[in-house]
Order: C-alpha cells, then structure tokens, then sequence
C-alpha cells in the first residue's frame, strides 16, 4: 500500500512542482489517497494552491511544540529555547487537525481499556488534548458557534446514532462517487457535530462510504459544535439542496423523525418543513394521520392558550351505553326467565269442583289463593312429600299438636 516515504521519495527526485494527478499516475494510486499523504507530509512539502506539490527548499530553522501550560511555540532548534508563539493560520489549522485526531484515538483507547490505572491516565492525557484544541481555537479566532474544516480519520465519525436521513444507501451513488473519487473529484467535506467526546455523522453517508471503498483513511469534515440530538434536527434537512435527490420516502422519514419526538412536534407545521426542506402541507397530512393513532390531541382553546384533549373516548361513549344497555338488559331477561322457571316449575292448580281422576274415581278440589299454593307446593318440595294430600295433611296434625301443647 501506497506510504508517505514512498510519495516523499518520489517528490525528492523533482526538481520542480508536480502536480498531485501525475504523482498517482507514477505511483499507481488513487489521487484522494496521494493527496491525503503529502498533507500529512505538510512540514517538509509545500503546494502552490493548484494541486502542484515539491520538497521544501528552505527547511525552517527551528520546531514546533507545546509548552506545559499549553501554548504551542516555536523553538531554536540547536539551542531549545522558545522563539515565539506560532501564528500561521495554516500551521494552526494543520495542528488542530492532529490535536482532534490523537484526541479520538486516547479517548477511545480510554474507554476500551479495562485497567482503572491506565484509563486514568489516558483520561487525564485527554483533558491535557482539549486544552491546547481550545487553545488552537483561540488564536484563531473560532469561537464556540464557529465551524471549521479538518481531516479526520473515518473511524472516529460516529455513524451509529440514527442520524442517517435516508431511509436507505443507495448502492448505485456510493459506485458513481467512488469513480469520481478515483478519477481525482474534490468532494465537498462532509458534516459533524462534535458533543465533546464523539463525532456525530450528520450530512456525507454516500460520500464517507464511497471514501472507505477505496482505502482513503481520513476525510475533509466541516466540524460544529453541537449534541448528537442537534446533528439529529440537522439531518432531517440534509441534501433538500444539494446531493443525491430525496425520494419522498426519505422526506417523509424526516418529517416523522420531528413530528414523533415530545419536544419537536410542538412546532408548527410550517416550522418543521422549513427543517426538512418539504411543503408546510406534507407535514400537516403526515401530523394528521399521527393523531388519529393517538390518544391525544393538540388544540388551541378560543382565548387562544394551548390544551391537550384525551381522545382514546371519542366515539365510544354510546358504545359503552349501548353495552350498558345490553348489560341491563340481559339482567331483566335473566330475572324474569328465573321467575318463569319458577312458575313453571309449579303445576297450575287443578279445576275447583268434582274432579274424575282415571283408576281414582271422583274426587273433589279446593281452589286456594296462588300465593298460598306456592308456598304450599314449595313445603311439598322441602320436605319431599309426595302429594299436596299428604302436606295439607302434615300440615293439620302439626297445627293440631301445636294447639294441643298451649
């Protein structure tokens, strides 16, 4: 694989400027990764702004380093000694670069340790990186807001944290920007928020692929400060001009990502398309079909303040009266079954009079009141006597007894 001593090697033979596509040609390379090479070769080659690359002529007569309270100087280099603070904007940007770079590299080697000594110090070695990053950005007049430009290794972009705005890579565009890349294209660089531990990937998913496709370790990112939830909202707006056209797949995945969140969907409609660059009318259609598998809504009262109204009810108050109903039906029916089987259950009483009974001959019956038969017939049947004859009967001698004791 191609090597920085071999691209040094190669420009140490010229005797003037050569441009950075002939170089790959003569090394048989791609041109990103001989360009990314004589960067990082940066403190003894020099460009001519155009692509044009040479040895350095005139080496610089001292070094750089940082002091140990931060400050990143120029140094005699025979004798040691400080000669001043660096002030060249492109050395400061070049160190910023590698300030971020081997910031990265501790911080992950401190979370993947499992030695509670050595994690100590490679955290402490991080804060120490922070400090001179801050101090970088101070001389150069970037201030919290301001972004920048860099070169950082791929794998420390953070691609995991749902930030991707398409509903999927298309395959066919990671082709075409690999055949651009090759050929030698400048693509834009891609964007990151930096939270202060990661690099959250917000903006260059087909363009961080297409560069891991072919062997490029590092990529131009524009840096922001921001949270992973601010490289989110960011995303949700990312290539409505620019890029890989969005499918309406891919918009209507970006207006859902707000519409779903408990704090993004409170903005209107109107906001949110500006976020995700679609018509203020999408979002209303996407917002109304939420609320319908919600069980609240949102609506604004007519003195004009904000009020959320339950909704799971809607339309199933009759349903439960109807129920209500069936329920009280039901009772009645059950009450009145429960009677008819006890009425029937208790044979009418026979005709009052002289009465032919087959086998029997003739015999004669007494009409009483129907509530004095019930409860005669319900005697009969706790006692378990075999005729009313009987009962009437038992019913007398326990009268006469009675009347016998007093």
């Amino acid at each position: 694989m191609l090597s920085r001593d071999s691209v040094f090697v190669y420009l140490a033979q010229q005797t003037s400027f050569v441009s950075e596509i002939l170089l790959a040609v003569e090394l048989d390379s791609a041109v990103p990764l001989v360009r990314q090479l004589l960067r990082d070769l940066g403190d003894v080659v020099e460009t001519d702004g155009d692509g044009n690359w040479r040895i350095k002529t005139e080496q610089e007569q001292g070094f750089r380093t940082w002091t140990s309270d931060s400050r990143y100087i120029w140094c005699n280099r025979q004798s040691g000694e400080e000669i001043e603070e660096v002030r060249d904007r492109s050395l400061l940007l070049k160190e910023l670069e590698n300030l971020h770079n081997l910031r990265q590299e501790l911080f992950i080697h401190a979370h993947n340790t499992a030695d509670e000594r050595r994690k100590d110090h490679l955290l402490a070695a991080v804060t120490d990186k922070d400090r001179q990053i801050d101090w970088v950005k101070q001389k150069l007049d970037l201030s919290e807001t301001d972004n920048y430009e860099i070169e950082l290794f791929i794998n420390f972009i953070r691609r995991d944290g749902d930030t991707q705005p398409r509903a999927a890579i298309d395959e066919t565009t990671v082709s075409e920007y690999v055949e651009a890349m090759e050929a030698g294209a400048i693509f834009p660089p891609v964007t990151v928020f930096f939270d202060g531990e990661h690099f959250w990937l917000a903006d260059g998913f087909h363009r961080v692929q297409a560069a891991e496709t072919i062997g490029l370790l590092k990529v131009t990112v524009e840096v922001k400060q921001g949270s992973l939830r601010e490289a989110i909202l960011y995303s949700c707006g990312a290539n409505a001009t620019h890029g890989l056209r969005r499918s309406n797949e891919d918009k209507r995945r970006a207006v859902l990502r707000l519409l779903e969140d408990r704090e993004w969907s409170q903005w209107s409609d109107r906001s949110i398309a500006r976020r995700c660059g679609v018509h203020h009318k999408m979002v209303g259609r996407l917002r109304s079909s939420l609320e319908l598998c919600s069980s609240e809504r949102k609506y604004t009262t007519k003195h004009g303040t904000k009020a959320t109204m339950k909704t799971e009810k809607i339309g199933k108050t009759d349903l439960i009266k109807e129920k209500q109903q069936k329920e009280n039906q039901g009772t009645i029916k059950e009450s009145l079954d429960l009677k008819k089987a006890k009425n029937k259950s208790i044979k009418p009483q026979k005709k009052e009079g002289l009465n032919y009974k087959a086998g029997l001959g003739c015999e004669w019956y007494v009409k009483v009141n129907q509530e004095t038969y019930e409860r005669i017939k319900d005697y009969q049947g706790r006692l378990g006597i075999a005729t009313l004859d009987r009962v009437i009967n038992e019913l007398l001698d326990l009268a006469q007894d009675t009347n016998r004791d007093g």
